[in-house]
């Protein structure tokens, strides 16, 4: 009997010291914010922008001509908004990743076009002064380049590539505009937008 006692005692310092140890090692560990990933792009859970926390609500693939894989996005919003308010004065990021190169004519004439297909001409008339700004900004990219869309209410649009802010655009009229591009009623790319959304 003594003898059982005995090694179920020893059985449990063992098991406490393991439990310890493990304990340790989370410490020590470094635990890396866990991602989504699309065509073997990794885009972050949260992000963090002037102290507004995001959340990544959907990812989305853009193509050309159905098999020309041209860029992955990441929309990120607060947790609360809902993501139907998405064009509402609400903050919100879009990380985009190119696959190709694409020059800045190329993305000035993408945002022209598409941002006719979802805006009425009054609306784009009296954003002009502010969209002309905006194309000003482009820059070209190479492929794995990442331009980021920030929006914050009372801020503007923040442009900024591979983490580097380039300028900055006053408006909410102008973001639900400009991110319209992606999330209007006729966006680039359908599928995109509602991977974006969190609708698929």
């Amino acid at each position: 009997m003594l003898l059982k006692e005995s090694n179920r005692a020893h059985y449990l310092i063992r098991v406490v010291r393991s439990a310890v140890l493990i304990g340790i090692l989370c410490l020590l560990t470094p635990i890396s914010a866990p991602g989504a990933e699309i065509e073997d792009v990794l885009f972050d859970d949260l992000k963090k922008v002037d102290r507004q926390d995001f959340q990544l609500r959907g990812l989305g693939l853009m193509r050309y001509m159905v098999f020309f894989k041209v860029s992955v996005a990441g929309l990120y919003m607060p947790k609360e908004i809902p993501s139907n308010q998405v064009l509402s004065d609400v903050p919100k990021l879009l990380d985009l990743y190119y696959f190709h190169s694409i020059t800045a004519k190329d993305f000035i004439e993408m945002t022209e076009t598409w941002m006719a297909k979802n805006v009425a001409p009054e609306i784009i008339e009296k954003l002009r002064p502010r969209i002309d700004r905006y194309n000003n900004l482009f820059l070209d990219v190479v492929p794995k380049d990442r331009y980021r869309l920030t929006y914050l209410p009372g801020k503007g649009t923040e442009l900024a590539l591979n983490g580097k802010v380039i300028g900055r655009i006053e408006g909410a009229d102008f973001a639900s505009a400009l991110y319209s591009i992606w999330l209007g009623p006729a966006p680039v790319s359908k599928s995109a937008k509602k991977g974006l959304l969190g609708d698929q």
